[in-house]
């Protein structure tokens, strides 16, 4: 059986999501919307509501033993996991051989905007100031109480933990930027392999052997109980990461949100249907994931000066990050990440100024603190 066949391509390219697509994601609104006319087979849920009183609903769809969690935007500025969620429900509830497959094994319960104050807010955090993914043991935010509830309910066997990085990373190595990354988090500080992550491990595994024209890449799976990952994981959950990275000329990341769905019911499909072989090779095979690997401008052979002296650099530029839950730029703020030789560093555009003095203007802001300031280039 194919697990990548042509209704699914028709059903990502085509889907009517495109019509709300936007790099800082539908409103609440608008997202169940969508749901509740185009997916009617899911089955909604009111989970609860959210720190400022937003409605927060679950979906389910599946008659299967095997009980499947996911959630998406626990980050408010992670709209694309979202996304890749809503096309992998559309193709789920559809006639596809494979859909069919995963409805009759798997019963999957879909949390596609665990935190809607800060999807609103467009902030990585909720209305509390408080990132919910390290909110997994103390349970301060409404959010993360609604997830763990819904885990202690359905005790399910896998969970799928959804979310977006940083346009910045790539595989370690590589002279691209990470398309996806993956982790099987670890259950404890011994990041012993548990039957459960060996299987999650599996699992990836035949997703990457999959998807392998893209450049793919793992997390660093160091134990941080604080986090829903590691935390579902220790209490033997069959547990997940899935993250949505970015192809170069994909600026709105279009792509990577269809590879995600792909990744989604790839996974699906592994779980339901076992060849008997053993595919954690590929996940330990892949690279790690490096952050910081490429910068949005490297501005070659630059002259500053503190009016002393005059120094020959290079510039590493990025959009602005000055508030680090912010990662996703869709404004004209640029600030100096990095400075001097950049050889052997890689950026989206490389441009050799020659020994140009560069002249300030306004809206570029130092990273860090020095004698001179560089407000902005022409």
């Amino acid at each position: 059986m194919s697990f990548i066949d042509s209704e699914m391509v028709k059903i990502f390219s085509q889907s009517e999501l495109w019509n709300l697509y936007c790099v800082r994601g539908p409103r609440p609104g608008q997202m169940y919307e969508f749901i509740h006319r185009r997916l009617s087979a899911w089955e909604p849920q009111l989970l609860g509501h959210s720190y400022q009183g937003r409605a927060i609903y679950g979906y389910t769809l599946g008659q299967g033993e095997k009980k499947v969690l996911m959630w998406s935007q626990m980050h408010g500025n992670e709209p694309f996991s979202s996304y890749a969620l809503l096309l992998a429900m559309e193709f789920l509830q559809s006639g596809s051989e494979l859909a069919r497959i995963i409805r009759k094994q798997v019963q999957v319960t879909a949390i596609p905007m665990l935190n809607p104050d800060g999807s609103v807010a467009f902030v990585r955090r909720n209305a509390q100031g408080i990132d919910i993914n390290r909110d997994a043991l103390r349970r301060i935010t409404p959010e993360a109480k609604i997830l763990v509830q819904v885990f202690e309910k359905l005790q399910p066997g896998f969970c799928f933990n959804l979310h977006d990085q940083e346009v910045y990373y790539a595989p370690q190595g590589q002279d691209r930027p990470s398309a996806m990354a993956f982790l099987v988090p670890a259950a404890d500080n011994s990041k012993r392999i548990t039957p459960s992550r060996a299987q999650g491990m599996d699992i990836l595994g035949f997703v990457a052997s999959q998807l392998a024209g893209y450049p793919l890449a793992k997390y660093n799976d160091s134990f941080m109980p604080t986090a829903f990952g590691d935390y579902f994981s220790s209490q033997g959950a069959v547990t997940m990461l899935f993250e949505t990275g970015y192809l170069i000329g994909d600026k709105w990341r279009r792509e990577t949100t269809k590879l995600h769905a792909q990744a989604i019911v790839l996974a699906l499909g592994r779980i339901v249907e076992t060849d008997g072989k053993d595919y954690s090779g590929f996940y330990h095979a892949l690279p790690f994931n490096q952050k910081h690997a490429f910068f949005d401008f490297i501005m070659k052979n630059v002259i500053l000066t503190d009016q002393k002296h005059e120094f020959t650099v290079d510039l590493a530029i990025n959009r602005n990050r000055l508030d680090p839950d912010k990662f996703v730029s869709v404004d004209d703020e640029y600030f100096i990440f990095d400075i001097g030789d950049l050889t052997d560093r890689k950026a989206f555009v490389v441009e050799d100024f020659k020994r140009k003095l560069v002249l300030p203007k306004e809206k570029i802001y130092m990273y860090a603190p020095a004698n001179w300031l560089l407000t902005h280039f022409n």
